[in-house]
C-alpha cells in the first residue's frame, strides 16, 4: 500500500515527465532523503526583510542515447548561501552518488557514472525546499581577498577591455565605486535590450556578441556588465539559477541569472534583464532582488569535481553529461515551484 501511494505522489509531482521516468523513479534508481548542508531551516523569527518559502522540482531526463550505454553526470546542486535557506527532501539518481565541490567556485554537485536504460533515458530527480530572502544592498556576502583578485579576471566569453569598452570609456566619469557601476548598469540597459528570437545566437553570455546585436537574454546583458565593471577595476561575478513565477504554483521554463559587484567588502547584485523588462523598477533592481528565483551556481569557465574531460563549462544550471569524454546534450527537462509560505 505504501508503495502504491509513493507512486500516486510521484506521478502528481512528475506529470509533464514521460511515464517511463515515474516508473524508473520508483522502482530502478536510488531514492534517499538528506538534510541542508546548512543544518536546519531557520526559524521565521530569524529572517530579515520579505521572503517566500517554495518547493522547488529539479527533474531532467537525459534522452536518445544506446540502450545500455554509460554517461558520467554532473548535476548542480542547490545549496544554503546568505539569501536562501536550501533543504533537499528527496534525491532520485540511477545508481550511487557522491557530492562534490568545485575548487575555484565551491559550487556543489551530484557525481555518478549510470547506465542508460532499454529506451536510452537516464532519469535525474531532486526535489528541494528553499527559503529565498529578498536581497538588499544590506544583506550582500562579505569578499575574500580571493574574491577581490580572481573575480578581476576575464572569461572565454568576458574580456576585459576590447569592444566592450567602447561603450563606456575610463575618461568618462569620476567618482565611487558605486557611481561606476550605476554609469555601467544605465549603459548596458540602455544598450541592449531583452528579445529572444527563434534561431538566434543569444543565451551564451558573449559580451563582444551582445555590443553587435544589441539584443539578447539575462545571460548576455550581464555579461557585458560583468565585463565592464572588471575592466574599470571593479569585481564582479555571475549567478545562476531558476526563476520562482508570481503564481503559486508553475513551471520554471529555463534558467535566470544575475550579477554581482564589489562595493567595499561586501557583494551588491544587480538584474539588469528585469529591469529592462521592468523600466519602472530600475532603481529597484540596482542592488536589490526580489525573493523569486533560486541560486544554483557561481561563475564561468567551470571546471567541476572530478574534471570533466572536455573543458570549462560556460555556466552551470543543467546537467553536464559526458559520453566517452564528449560533451551530450539531449535532455528533456522539468521544474516546476510550489509556494508554501
Amino acid at each position: 500500500m505504501a508503495c502504491v501511494l509513493r507512486f500516486i505522489s510521484l506521478q502528481h509531482r512528475c506529470c509533464n515527465l514521460s511515464l517511463a521516468l515515474a516508473i524508473v523513479y520508483l522502482c530502478t534508481i536510488v531514492s534517499t532523503v538528506i538534510g541542508s548542508d546548512a543544518g536546519p531551516e531557520k526559524p521565521e523569527a530569524s529572517l530579515n526583510g520579505k521572503s517566500q518559502r517554495f518547493l522547488f522540482h529539479y527533474h531532467v531526463m537525459i534522452t536518445g542515447l544506446p540502450p545500455n550505454s554509460n554517461a558520467a553526470l554532473w548535476v548542480p546542486m542547490a545549496t544554503s548561501d546568505e539569501h536562501q535557506t536550501v533543504t533537499v527532501r528527496n534525491v532520485a539518481l540511477p545508481g550511487p552518488y557522491r557530492i562534490t565541490k568545485d575548487t575555484q567556485f565551491g559550487n556543489s554537485m551530484f557525481f555518478m557514472k549510470a547506465a542508460a536504460d532499454a529506451n536510452g533515458q537516464i532519469p535525474i530527480a531532486v526535489d528541494y525546499v528553499i527559503r529565498r530572502l529578498e536581497v538588499t544592498p544590506e544583506s550582500g556576502g562579505e569578499l575574500t581577498t580571493y574574491d577581490c583578485k580572481h573575480y578581476l579576471r576575464p572569461n572565454r566569453l568576458v574580456p576585459l577591455g576590447g569592444k566592450p569598452l567602447e561603450l563606456l570609456p575610463h575618461k568618462s566619469f569620476i567618482g565611487t565605486s558605486r557611481d561606476t557601476v550605476r554609469k555601467i548598469y544605465d549603459v548596458v540597459d540602455q544598450h541592449v535590450q531583452y528579445d529572444k528570437p527563434a534561431g538566434g545566437a543569444w543565451g551564451r553570455g558573449d559580451a563582444v556578441w551582445v555590443c553587435d546585436s544589441r539584443f539578447g537574454n539575462c545571460s548576455d546583458f550581464h555579461s557585458l556588465f560583468i565585463s565592464l565593471c572588471r575592466s574599470h577595476g571593479v569585481p564582479a561575478r555571475f549567478r545562476i539559477g531558476f526563476p520562482i513565477g508570481p503564481q503559486p504554483k508553475g513551471k520554471s521554463g529555463g534558467y535566470h541569472c544575475w550579477a554581482q559587484f564589489a562595493e567595499g567588502n561586501r557583494w551588491l547584485s544587480v538584474d539588469i534583464s528585469e529591469a529592462d523588462k521592468n523600466p519602472d523598477r530600475k532603481d529597484y533592481y540596482f542592488g536589490h532582488l526580489p525573493p523569486d528565483r533560486v541560486s544554483f551556481s557561481t561563475g564561468r569557465d567551470l571546471i567541476l569535481e572530478p574534471e570533466q574531460a572536455c573543458g570549462p563549462v560556460n555556466f552551470f544550471v543543467y546537467p553536464h553529461v559526458e559520453i566517452d569524454g564528449k560533451l551530450y546534450s539531449g535532455l528533456e527537462t522539468d521544474f516546476a515551484f510550489e509556494v508554501v509560505n
